[in-house]
Parts: C-alpha cells; sequence; structure tokens
C-alpha cells in the first residue's frame, strides 16, 4: 500500500508538546496534523501569516536564528491529491509544505483550537 506523507520538519521541543497535546486529546500526532491540514484548506489563513517577515508561530532563538529542525511530524494524507494539493497551496505561499505544516502544527500549540472545540481544556 503506497503512503501519502506531509511532514512537518520542526525542533524537538515542538515535536514533544505536539505530540504530548495530540495524546492528551486522544489521538495521534499524525492524525492531528491531517486534521490541521484539513482544517486550512478551509480558512486558509497561511496567505496572510506567510507575508509577515518572520512567519509567525515558527520558532526561534532569543538571537533570532532559527533553531535546527532535526525533529519531524509526519501527516498520513488519503492521498497523493491531498499531498500535490496541499504542496501546491504551500508553494502559492511561497513556502515548502513541510514549512506550511510546522506552521500549522505552532499555530495549533498556541491556539488549542480542537481542544476547546472538544472541552477538554
Amino acid at each position: 500500500m503506497a503512503t501519502f506523507q506531509i511532514t512537518a520538519h520542526v525542533v524537538p521541543r515542538i515535536q514533544k508538546r505536539f505530540g504530548d497535546y495530540a495524546s492528551r486529546i486522544g489521538v495521534d500526532d499524525s492524525s492531528l496534523t491531517k486534521l490541521l491540514i484539513l482544517r486550512e484548506r478551509e480558512l486558509k489563513r497561511l496567505p496572510a501569516a506567510s507575508q509577515a517577515p518572520d512567519l509567525p508561530g515558527l520558532s526561534r532563538r532569543k538571537s533570532g536564528k532559527t533553531p535546527k529542525a532535526d525533529a519531524s511530524v509526519t501527516a498520513h494524507m488519503s492521498s497523493v491529491a491531498d499531498v500535490r494539493r496541499f504542496d501546491a497551496y504551500a508553494r502559492g505561499c511561497g513556502l515548502s509544505r513541510s514549512k506550511a505544516a510546522a506552521w500549522l502544527i505552532e499555530q495549533e500549540l498556541s491556539e488549542r483550537w480542537l481542544e476547546r472545540s472538544l472541552r477538554l481544556e
């Protein structure tokens, strides 16, 4: 069976926080990332965010340098069409699909949309 994936490269601290958050909600990090990607397809927040000089939500060190994103979270999508659609969307925003997915992950960690939706706060 073919696997259709979107991998977000993040710093280890974000990977851990996101995994813990997903577990608390009762899903795995892959499923939560997929849900965030599908949600973004409807909300289309990334085009405005990507115009910022420093993309909001992506971790920065105090020095302003980007920490090494040597951890990852992978969303297992249902089809190659889903991957291509998100890839085209991210490219249209001037981003790789990895950076776009990482932004969605970091936004969810600050917004806690799903947790609030499920009233698990």
